[in-house]
């Protein structure tokens, strides 16, 4: 037996209908998980088992933590279970004694196809006591276990495992593009890679169908067909001597298989654990350092020197704060998206990252961003990103680093306990130790926001993680559960599975350490004082932790509509400091996507007579702009409007807030989705303008294969999927012309340029191909500061428009930017009218327009956020089509 010895782990005797057999609990894991293996071993699914023995004086509830109820070896449980209506069993053929034993090989194909064979098709359900009869011992032993309460185990275990006869299921798990029994999806593939599916099967879900009805009747599983994928099944199947053997044996050995897979994937998250640790303590001490600038007299005074006169006369506390706030958002600090250039004035575009001076380096600039001019001048303007508060309070400008970087120094200044806020995802803030309210007080200067705590999560929409604050004698203070509410497994953006880079004991045990060498250095009645404040604050977080945890995991629906009461109007606003186009690319606009923001920080507001943004020269399209023909958002995505195929589907980001899932972070996942109506090709052409997002389960850096936007007129029109893995979904769609945005370098197959890569693959009416020698054009190699499947919001804007020559000739050029940067541009393809053979039913140029991707041995969340299309290639001037046709250029190589 595959043993899992671990200090959590304990084996209980589980008795069960007059049996007593050891199972191994591992008090780690969920009630829910260990319930999964009772279901795996006696067959009584989880949501009907009562479990006595655990708790006193109770059942065993999903919710329970097993680590605190002290559960011994050899511990006594009664496990019971009515098993539902008892279903007519499967008829059992087994091969004659005399026939040698089918291979593995040649045996396990007919199971998993239970028509394609004469061996493996349906047969006529018969109750438990016609079995056949034989004198085979392995039959004996069979009918020795197929009783009363073993039914439901039978109809719950491996549909390959008895004989090779499919067995009908209550329901089963889809993993990627294969059929998974449960007892698979529980024992082999552990539930979170497994996700549920529609039961097979009409009365109850329990896989019956009526007799003249044998469509979907059985589930075969192929989860030992999955390449790379260990079966735990698969060495019992095939073998006489393991069906021979006796069925709760044989799911004993698994359940300790499955534990052994469990055991292995603990230790490589405690492997990544450990290689992780560093970071955190090299990230306490760098914040600690940050807090101890604050703390010199010459910066203080400096602030002081700065701050208005009747700011410090406002009263302290509250009125003081707000005045404090408003003037360095209103009257001091200004928001940098790019810097002026330092000859003309002019608008510039960024360049990459310069080396930093002695200067620089000096006041703590690491980094040094470089930026040309717009306007043709020779010298690059440099924008370092300094680190000392003093120098800020000279330069008055910045990001969010410099702003909260200032303004934590002038609340020090001013006598108030701050602290420094750092959040994982990219933000930082301030908190002040407000006396009047006896509690710390969230502020952000860039936002000029005071105590609206939920405001990222909320109004932003970040997926937050790690949120840690700094204070000078108080050390650091893990402060999530303060901005976050997203705290339970109820949720659709689980805030802890997003927490994966330390043990949560190690983290509080490292903090409490770190903090612990901190006070200790202050003096006695400075010490009672920070202690005394840290336990309030342990007392207020927990009850945020405690009222929304605790109610998530039964009460979901009543919690989601606490949380809506709970929250303050200025916490549901979208982010307002800088640019659109950037708080649009993070995903920070909020539930809006022209949610609150002030003009005058929004460059992208300036626009020429063509609609070209000239800052970036991306085209600037939204829902209001004119000729739009597709227009998905948050609130449009639907049934109605669009049409999914395979594992795509219509996915919920937050309440409320819709978006298109292509597939979800699985293996093996190819989806799609087309505007539910085909389009009538443009004359002049068209823009189209996306946000997509790829990511891992947890929020963070997605892997492969990646996706791409797709036009078609195939004969399957919106039903429409290609190949899955290399194939992004586009793979034989033919008819097509696919702009993909590929995560993954296939050189075998594909002849792929780099691992991210953005190409306009096309073969005109034949089946499309991912292959590289059918690119029209390629951007081989992305900025390095683009990243796709980074889990961030991306924008990429891709238009195409037709040159007519006077001769009648037309030619066609594409453009396509992602992030603002515009990476194949005058990319000459085909007209597409022609090319792709569009043609309606009524003479018109249809064509369908949509999304496609798919994921592989590896896999990414494939998100496409909102959609605008409008019916004109914005930005290209009437009087200037023909002449581009003059200005013909070649394509880019992929090489």
């Amino acid at each position: 037996h595959l043993m899992m010895t671990s200090s959590s782990v304990r084996t209980v005797e589980v008795s069960f209908h007059g049996k007593k057999v050891p199972v191994e609990i591992d008090t780690d894991e969920s009630a829910e998980m260990f319930k999964a293996v009772l279901y795996s071993m006696f067959g009584v699914p989880p949501e009907e088992q009562k479990i006595m023995g655990l708790i006193k004086g109770g059942l065993l509830k999903d919710d329970a933590d097993l680590a605190s109820l002290n559960i011994k070896d050899n511990q006594k449980i009664i496990l019971m279970g009515k098993p539902k209506q008892q279903q007519e069993l499967q008829q059992i053929t087994t091969p004659n004694k005399e026939q040698t034993p089918s291979s593995p090989s040649s045996s396990s194909s007919s199971s998993l196809s239970p028509s394609s064979s004469s061996s493996a098709t349906t047969t006529q359900p018969t109750s438990s006591s016609s079995i056949s009869s034989s004198t085979s011992p392995i039959e004996d032993d069979i009918n020795d276990i197929v009783f009363q309460e073993d039914i439901e185990a039978w109809k719950t275990t491996c549909t390959a495992v008895f004989l090779h006869n499919a067995v009908v299921q209550p329901f089963f798990r889809a993993h990627g593009s294969w059929t998974i029994c449960y007892a698979c999806a529980t024992t082999c593939h552990m539930p979170q890679e497994a996700t549920p599916a529609q039961p097979i099967g009409g009365r109850e879900g329990m896989g019956e169908k009526d007799d003249d009805d044998d469509d979907g009747e059985h589930v075969s599983c192929t989860c030992r067909t999955i390449p790379g994928k260990e079966c735990l099944f698969e060495p019992r199947i095939g073998q006489e001597a393991a069906r021979g053997k006796l069925l709760r044996h044989m799911m004993q050995d698994l359940s300790q298989a499955r534990q052994q897979q469990v055991a292995g994937f603990k230790a490589q998250r405690s492997k990544d654990y450990e290689k992780n640790k560093p970071e955190f303590m090299q990230r306490f001490a760098s914040g600690m350092q940050q807090m101890q600038m604050y703390e010199q007299p010459e910066l203080q005074a400096k602030a002081l020197g700065v701050i208005p006169r009747d700011v410090q006369s406002t009263p302290r506390g509250e009125a003081q704060i707000k005045a404090l706030l408003h003037w360095f958002k209103h009257q001091f600090f200004s928001w940098v998206n790019s810097p002026a250039c330092q000859n003309c004035g002019g608008g510039t575009k960024a360049i990459g990252m310069l080396q930093p001076n002695l200067e620089e380096s000096v006041y703590g600039a690491g980094r040094v961003e470089g930026y040309a001019c717009d306007q043709g001048c020779s010298i690059v303007t440099r924008f370092p990103r300094y680190n000392h508060p003093g120098r800020l309070l000279e330069t008055r400008r910045g990001r969010c680093g410099e702003w909260a970087n200032a303004f934590t120094l002038c609340c020090r200044a001013l006598d108030y306990q701050a602290r420094w806020i750092h959040d994982y995802t990219d933000h930082v803030w301030t908190e002040v130790y407000m006396e009047d309210w006896g509690r710390w007080s969230h502020m952000d200067p860039c936002e000029d926001i005071l105590d609206n705590a939920l405001v990222y999560e909320a109004g932003w929409g970040k997926h937050l993680s790690y949120v840690f604050a700094f204070h000078t004698e108080g050390g650091v203070t893990d402060v999530i559960d303060r901005y976050s509410r997203q705290l339970g497994p109820g949720t659709t953006r689980d805030t802890s599975r997003r927490r994966d880079r330390a043990d949560e004991a190690w983290l509080a045990g490292a903090i409490a350490s770190f903090n612990d060498r901190i006070i200790q250095k202050l003096p006695e009645s400075r010490c009672a004082v920070i202690l005394e404040r840290a336990q309030k604050e342990k007392v207020e977080l927990e009850k945020f932790s405690y009222l929304f945890i605790s109610f998530l995991f039964s009460f979901f629906i009543i919690i989601r509509m606490e949380v809506k009461t709970l929250l303050k109007p200025d916490e549901l606003q979208g982010r307002v400091s800088g640019s659109a186009e950037w708080r649009r690319q993070r995903g920070e606009l909020g539930g809006e996507e022209g949610g609150p923001h002030a003009p005058d920080d929004d460059p992208t507001a300036n626009l020429d007579p063509n609609g070209m943004c000239i800052a970036e020269g991306m085209p600037k399209i939204d829902s209001k702009s004119p000729g739009v023909i597709i227009d998905m958002h948050h609130s449009s995505w639907n049934d109605m409007t669009i049409s999914v195929v395979g594992h795509a589907r219509i996915g919920q980001d937050a309440p409320g807030v819709h978006i298109l899932r292509l597939t979800d972070a699985l293996n093996c996942q190819t989806g799609a989705g087309w505007h539910a109506k085909p389009i009538i090709m443009p004359r002049d052409g068209f823009t189209c303008r996306f946000r997509f997002r790829l990511s891992s389960p947890n929020g963070g850096e997605g892997k492969a294969d990646g996706f791409a936007f797709v036009i078609q007129a195939s004969s399957s029109h919106n039903r429409a999927l290609g190949k899955g893995g290399y194939g992004l979904g586009y793979d034989g769609i033919a008819q097509s012309l696919a702009v993909e945005f590929d995560t993954w370098e296939s050189k075998g197959e594909c002849d792929d340029p780099s691992p991210q890569h953005i190409s306009i693959q096309s073969r005109g009416a034949l089946p499309n191909s991912p292959h590289h020698k059918h690119s029209l054009g390629c951007a081989p190699q992305l900025p390095q500061a683009v990243n796709m499947r980074d889990g961030r919001v991306h924008v990429c804007v891709v238009r195409y428009h037709t040159i007519r020559a006077a001769s009648g000739h037309v030619t066609a050029k594409m453009d396509i930017w992602l992030d603002g940067r515009l990476l194949l541009g005058h990319v000459t393809v085909p007209d597409l009218e022609e090319y792709l053979n569009l043609a309606g039913p009524s003479g018109g140029k249809q064509m369908w327009m949509g999304f496609t991707a798919s994921t592989g041995g590896l896999n990414q969340n494939h998100d496409i956020l909102d959609w605008v299309v409008v019916s004109r290639p914005v930005g290209i001037a009437p009087e200037v089509v023909d002449a581009a046709q003059q200005k013909d250029s070649s394509r880019p190589s992929c090489m």
